[in-house]
């Protein structure tokens, strides 16, 4: 059986478009894995803090994308100090 220049180019392009395309891939699998473990690390990270916030007293509603953290209603946010003028001598 002879193998032209033809039939190699052939070969050529077919094994370069497989290899390419198979790179593709894995590049995409891995961006799609550690994609994944950041989400997994931002939603374990958010838990906690919804569950801290929940024992301090605030009130936490998800709506859809959206997240509304209440504080305790004895609780200012801005607590400022008193301010003590005292005359200067």
């Amino acid at each position: 059986m002879k193998f032209t220049i033809r039939d190699l180019l052939w070969l050529t392009v077919v094994v370069a478009l497989s290899v390419g395309w198979w790179l593709d891939r894995s590049a995409l699998i891995r961006h799609y894995e550690n994609t994944f473990e950041n989400n997994i690390t931002w939603m374990t990270k958010a838990r906690f803090l919804e569950d801290a916030l929940r024992h301090e007293g605030w009130k936490i509603d998800l709506e859809g994308k959206r997240l509304l953290a209440s504080p305790p209603r004895d609780q200012r946010l801005l607590d400022p100090a008193p301010v003590q003028n005292t005359p200067s001598e």
